[in-house]
């Protein structure tokens, strides 16, 4: 079946390329037939020089052209999967690059031409691609397999929204590479799978956990919280993607994620994300009465976010003692914002940052001595 798949594919190339062949003369013409055939018959090494050393004469900008390679080059991976590992993925990297050079790669799916145009040839490709990648799982191959998420990356404008079926098995592809890279703990050459997976729906809480993970540890907070959103709001029980988006909010330096916070949750029809993104704009204006309002809206849904417990005691405790300055004191407030930072350290005794600070203020402020020089041999 292999083989009928890899000589219907470079048939294929032929009837396409053929009308194609104005541009070239008829020596090249029968240089990229022949290596063609070569290929078909297992004599890659010979196909491969012979599109090698038409590319060195000038014609690797003929559509033509750019169809025979990438035919040469998708057997030489088929062939290389099976008998020449080490080969594999450069060959797929170079008939992914051929492929993407073909004119009429996006212009024949538009046109509703599907008889012989590269949109089969795409399916094709990633359909062995995918049976290649579940052997590489199965054999616990993870270094080959960070290997073909970096070929996947540099072809991405190639790979992505060609056909549904291309981009089903693309995915499928992605989520499996990922998972191996969870077992791993490899971010390398993952950033291209986290952009792809990031942009799905109904993938796996585990994937989207790990895809917040490589943003923030790539730096890149908008991507860390747009996927933290998604997960609130297709996971909407679990109080992991709150906790992340709170840890976001409160170590970013982009000053314009704030307004991309609420511009994302205004277009959201989850009430959550719309809560949790007022608190925090209210907390980044200082405007910690409304903040506190905000985040014990969403307290009872999340009682196990001890993220969400502290920012709330934060703002209780700010709260009070901005009126204090205005000569008004808010013992209530006080007793609130101690009574919140009490649960958050039984929560998380382990980070003390996000209890020691208030618990130590609120001590000081009511003359809790005895708690005072706990919290303060803490410090």
């Amino acid at each position: 079946m292999k083989f009928i798949a890899v000589l219907f594919l470079s048939l294929l190339s032929c009837t396409v390329a053929c009308a194609q062949m104005k541009k070239l003369n008829a020596k090249q013409n029968k240089i990229l037939l022949q290596s063609v055939k070569a290929s078909n018959s297992n004599k890659h090494n010979f196909a491969i020089q012979q599109i090698e050393d038409l590319a060195d004469k000038g014609v690797n900008g003929n559509s033509s052209y750019h169809f025979f390679a990438n035919a040469v080059y998708y057997n030489y991976f088929s062939y290389s999967i099976q008998t020449n590992h080490t080969e594999a993925l450069p060959a797929l990297d170079k008939s992914l690059y051929h492929l993407g050079l073909c004119d009429s790669l996006e212009n024949a799916y538009k046109m509703n031409n599907y008889t012989a145009d590269n949109r089969i040839r795409l399916e094709q490709t990633l359909s062995l691609v995918d049976s290649y990648t579940q052997t590489l799982y199965r054999n616990n191959d993870f270094s080959s397999m960070d290997k073909l998420s970096a070929v996947l990356r540099n072809n991405s404008s190639t790979l992505q929204n060609k056909s549904p079926q291309a981009d089903e098995t693309l995915y499928k592809i992605c989520d499996l590479i990922l998972k191996a890279a969870i077992q791993h703990k490899s971010n390398s050459s993952i950033l291209y799978l986290a952009e792809f997976l990031g942009s799905k729906k109904n993938i796996s809480k585990e994937d989207r956990m790990y895809l917040c993970q490589v943003y923030q540890s790539s730096h890149d907070d908008k991507s860390a919280l747009f996927t933290a959103l998604q997960g609130i709001a297709e996971f909407p029980s679990d109080h992991q993607f709150v906790d992340i988006t709170i840890q976001i909010f409160r170590n970013t330096k982009d000053g314009n994620l704030y307004d991309a916070l609420l511009k994302e949750s205004a277009s959201s029809e989850n009430e959550m994300i719309r809560q949790l993104a007022s608190g925090c704009s209210f907390y980044h204006q200082q405007q910690y009465n409304e903040a506190y309002e905000s985040f014990k809206s969403l307290s009872s849904a999340y009682p196990e976010s001890s993220e969400l417990c502290s920012l709330m005691a934060a703002s209780c405790l700010k709260s009070a003692l901005m009126s204090e300055l205005s000569g008004k004191r808010e013992d209530a407030k006080i007793h609130d914002a101690l009574s919140l930072y009490l649960k958050v350290r039984e929560m998380n005794p382990q980070d003390k940052s996000e209890w020691v600070n208030g618990l130590y203020t609120i001590y000081y402020r009511l003359k809790m001595d005895t708690q005072l020089k706990e919290v303060e041999a803490l410090m």
